[in-house]
């Protein structure tokens, strides 16, 4: 049939077969719109499983002309980047790095680990090459906004608001900085830019940064209420039973001589066999000391004296030494009585730089009031015992109040 029609009869069949078939292609491929329940079968069946790209977040269509391009080359051109990236970062190549992380993001940008980690790469390490602290808040905002848009693209994902928060939070609120930081995040350093008042992009209502990272962290707990609840979470998986087999689990040891004895009439062991492995899984845990820290941090009179001891600074602070000296010396008296009930807290670092530093601020006082100190203070064998920490805590005591 089609041998007889003339070649411009054949080419008008072919035309209409074309167009004939191009109907369905149409219904079924049509892209979607704006309005929900636009476009053709494929993309409402997208829409309603969630399938498409368009339901992750924002799409850039700069992106997707990028993969379109790169075919399948594109995780050859991610991994060259991203060697670029380190290496301009190490010749402190700024102005590129940072063009050459919105690269990574046009050809991965639903790739929530890529998000994930260069926006920590600006906040935490690109932070800490700079001196002077408003350049290291310029490059934490850097990393915060590069999380905010990761977030906007991918609005289903609760990490990458998570992480969001934790960068307001955290960084900003607990770094070595976080005085200057904090005090950015209401009035940013750059006063030409902002007038005086916060970045909006990071802070439109001039709120507090912990404040703000509230709301990021409800925004991830929001998303993640959205999934469905997987059997292999994490959350879950803590809860599976041990792959070890049945086997008998003690919530609390028995203390009683008795009990003693039956765990060892049961185990088939001899006393010292059971007693050297009480003592190893106590020893795993540093079981003695939590217990000591944790009954001693009930006491009221630990409570006061934790409590005189931070007044004491505050009112150094305030310049009210008579105050100060006054509150520290009950402070001191409190610790050394703490010791004297607890004597394993004496292995505690923290505990030992805190009953120091107190002594460190007493001292000071006797200094900005020019007389002589007394011989004899509460915590003298401890100072004397604990010597060799001086030196540090002196140093960042002259970098905090200045020296003598």
């Amino acid at each position: 049939m089609i041998e007889q029609l003339t070649a411009q009869q054949r080419k008008l069949a072919y035309l209409m077969g074309i167009v004939i078939l191009m109907l369905p292609i149409i219904v079924l491929g049509m892209p979607a719109a704006d309005e929900e329940g636009s476009g053709g079968k494929l993309a409402r069946l997208r829409q309603e499983h969630d399938l498409g790209e368009s339901t992750l977040g924002k799409v850039d269509p700069t992106s997707a002309t990028m993969n379109l391009v790169l075919l399948g080359m594109r995780g050859v051109a991610v991994n060259l980047l991203r060697m670029q990236l380190d290496t301009e970062r190490d010749q402190k190549q700024w102005a590129q790095m940072r063009a050459t992380t919105e690269s990574v993001i046009l050809l991965q940008p639903h790739y929530i680990q890529v998000w994930r980690y260069l926006g920590w790469n600006l906040a935490y390490n690109v932070s800490a090459e700079w001196d002077a602290v408003e350049d290291r808040y310029f490059w934490v905002k850097e990393g915060a906004k590069f999380l905010m848009q990761g977030a906007e693209r991918n609005r289903l994902d609760p990490e990458v608001y998570w992480d969001t928060g934790n960068t307001l939070g955290k960084k900003i609120g607990r770094s070595d900085e976080w005085k200057q930081f904090r005090v950015f995040f209401k009035e940013d350093p750059d006063k030409d830019r902002y007038q005086g008042g916060p970045d909006s992009a990071i802070n439109p209502s001039k709120r507090d940064n912990y404040l703000v990272a509230k709301d990021w962290f409800q925004k991830a707990n929001d998303a993640e209420e959205k999934h469905e609840q997987h059997i292999m979470m994490n959350t879950l998986f803590g809860h599976m039973r041990f792959h070890t087999g049945d086997c008998e689990i003690w919530v609390e040891a028995p203390s009683s001589e008795a009990a003693m004895e039956e765990i060892i009439k049961s185990s088939g062991k001899d006393r010292n066999f059971v007693e050297r492995e009480i003592d190893f899984y106590q020893n795993v845990c540093n079981y003695r000391f939590w217990r000591t820290k944790t009954f001693a941090e009930r006491q009221l009179m630990v409570t006061r004296m934790h409590g005189n001891l931070f007044d004491g600074e505050e009112l150094f602070k305030k310049g009210d030494i008579d105050a100060a000296q006054e509150v520290l010396e009950s402070g001191l008296t409190g610790f050394k009585t703490m010791l004297e009930n607890f004597p394993d807290l004496t292995t505690d670092d923290l505990t030992l730089e805190e009953g120091l530093w107190g002594v460190l601020l007493w001292q000071k006082i006797y200094q900005l009031k020019n007389q002589v100190q007394p011989e004899e203070f509460p915590l003298k064998q401890l100072w004397e015992k604990e010597f060799n920490r001086v030196p540090n805590l002196q140093q960042d005591f002259s970098r905090k109040y200045g020296s003598s």
